[in-house]
């Protein structure tokens, strides 16, 4: 009996995904070939390879699966690309709330944390663009930073914000204003502060003829 040789081409294109989606297991393929062979006969082993290229590489990778026509395969086949889809969306749907709340879920038992060491705060002032809107935008930053025995806070980072750069620099004005309660056990421990504000929102009497709150 002559093999029987089944061949497929599949293209997926997936977009470049945040740092959640990376953890998923994703790599930022553009193209994914896969060729299966399916061999029967007599004493021959069915077997399937599957070969790809990397994005941007010549690269190439390769492993060999059961290939199978009966009900169980197919069976696992279907709930294998089911679990990669739902695996993509969950990934891509923390992505965007994280960008949101600048992951005040995530790092909540640190924000709870530093809150206790904070000795003194003030909000955020407002920022006002050039084109204000009613509503303005929600904006967000998130401060990495560890303390010195003297509460002076060193090492400061911000790994994350709503990227509006009038409300960065705001926010960080209002972080160097904080004081904080320090201590010789816990000046490695990292904390963490979300500053949050609005921003571009148009100010009390900004249509007005001759108002001062024009820029």
């Amino acid at each position: 009996m002559k093999p029987r040789k089944l061949v497929f081409l599949l293209g997926m294109v997936l977009p470049s995904m945040s740092s959640a989606a990376t953890r998923c297991g994703f790599d930022s393929y553009r193209e994914l070939i896969a060729e299966t062979r399916c061999f029967r006969g007599n004493g021959r082993s069915v077997s399937s390879r599957f070969a790809g290229t990397l994005s941007g590489g010549n690269k190439r990778w390769g492993f060999a699966i059961p290939c199978d026509h009966s009900p169980t395969f197919r069976h696992d086949i279907h709930m294998r690309r089911h679990l990669i889809e739902v695996c993509f969306i969950l990934c891509t749907a923390s992505g965007v709330v994280s960008a949101h709340n600048c992951g005040e879920t995530e790092y909540r038992q640190e924000i709870r944390s530093t809150e206790r060491k904070i000795l003194y705060a003030k909000p955020v002032e407002p920022t006002v663009g050039e084109y204000p809107t009613n509503e303005g935008t929600m904006a967000c930053v998130r401060i990495e930073f560890r303390l010195t025995p003297s509460g002076k806070p060193w090492n400061v980072e911000t790994p994350e914000s709503s990227e509006s750069f009038a409300f960065n620099l705001a926010a960080m004005r209002t972080f160097s204003g904080y004081r904080f309660q320090g201590s010789w056990w816990r000046f490695l421990e990292r904390n963490v502060v979300i500053i949050k504000g609005v921003d571009n929102r148009k100010p009390s009497g900004w249509n007005s003829p001759g108002s001062s709150s024009r820029p």
